[in-house]
Parts: structure tokens; sequence; C-alpha cells
């Protein structure tokens, strides 16, 4: 079975791209990255990684090794999850992921009923509308508009977020959908649910604009 600390080295090149990304990463330098790399494809016998002057590239091979070793961090981080749940009382170091909506309006008024009833707990909470991933341990906790999609994520619905259009009173075409006009997210939040909710809205109220 490969050296599991030489597959995370390789995890860091084949998510980064190059060599020195992956040091900076994983905070170590190049000679490392390069000696573990070396040393899974020794211990394999089989070439992952094609290393050219400005980039790493995947070997087919390199591939499917990601993808199966992405599945195994990703149980490892579940089990260190589980068993950080299952001790009580609760303590540790907790990152919480939010936008910055549900921060500024939702968390902040709770954070010091929260602080009194878990004081062993040291909770990082962090806005940013990105999504972050829990098995790459950008976060411990995420709190999200839209369903999360890694597969081995527990998933809990919190509650339900109602959307709605507003304008001035003294917006001229306020009765004559037809001509309304639109201010929506730019392209990095495509996907989210209020962008997804307004652009329906878009296309049955004009064109859209």
């Amino acid at each position: 079975m490969p050296d599991w600390e030489h597959l995370r080295y390789f995890l860091a090149v084949a998510r980064v791209g190059t060599l020195s990304g992956a040091a900076r990463s994983l905070q170590v330098d190049h000679a490392t990255i390069s000696r573990r790399l070396s040393a899974l494809e020794s211990e394999i016998e089989t070439r992952l990684i094609e290393r050219q002057p400005k980039a790493c590239r995947l070997t087919p091979i390199g591939q499917r090794v990601f993808e199966l070793a992405q599945e195994m961090e990703e149980g490892a981080h579940a089990i260190e999850r589980f068993l950080d749940a299952s001790r009580s009382p609760l303590s540790g170091r907790v990152a919480l992921s939010a936008p910055p909506v549900l921060v500024a309006n939702f968390l902040v008024k709770h954070l010091a009923v929260f602080r009194r009833a878990n004081p062993g707990v040291q909770l990082s909470v962090s806005g940013e509308a990105r999504r972050v991933s829990l098995s790459r341990r950008e976060a411990d906790v995420v709190l999200r508009l839209a369903r999360p999609e890694e597969p081995n994520s527990v998933v809990r619905k919190l509650g339900r977020v109602s959307f709605g259009l507003y304008a001035s009173k003294d917006y001229p075409h306020l009765r004559d959908p037809s001509a309304w006009e639109f201010i929506a997210y730019d392209a990095g939040f495509e996907g989210v649910a209020q962008q997804k909710w307004l652009m329906r809205h878009c296309q049955v109220a004009g064109d859209g604009r």
C-alpha cells in the first residue's frame, strides 16, 4: 500500500499544478515535494506526473490515482470529524465559513449565546461567498444558501430563506413589468440560489436587462 504521506504531497501537486505551488500550500521546501513525489512513483513503480518546465501534468494513471486519493482523504477527514463530534464536552478550534450576509444578519447575534454554552470551543468565523471545501479542511463547518455537493459531507437544513424584488416608490416603470431593469450579482455568483431566483423573475418580467 502506498505511503499516505507520499500521497498527501502528490495530492497537493495534482491540485496546484506546480511543485513550487504545492510547496507553498504545504509550507515545505521545493526539494521535499520533489523527493516525496519521486518516492511515491518509485514505490508503486508507475509515473504519475509529467514534470514540465512551468507545470506538472497528470498522466492518465495519475489522474485516476488522484481521484482515488481524494476519496481516501475525504474518508480520513470524515473519521476525524466524527471523533471530534463524539467527544464531550465540546472543545477545540472550529472554523466556520458562511456568506457575508448570513454572518452579518444572522450569526453575529447568536455568537454570545454560543460562547456561553460552549466555553471550550474557539470559534473562527469567516464571511466569504466562495465555495470552500470541507474535504481539504478549508473549514470545519460551512453554512450556505445552497445544498453542498461534496458526497461525504453531513448536511442539515437549518431554515428557509425568502427572496423578493425591491424598488423605490418613485421608480418610473413601477407598474410596467416589461420595462423593469434589474441589478444582479456578477458572474461569480452565477450558480447561487439568489442569482438563479432573480434570473427566473427577470425572464418573466421582461427581457432580463
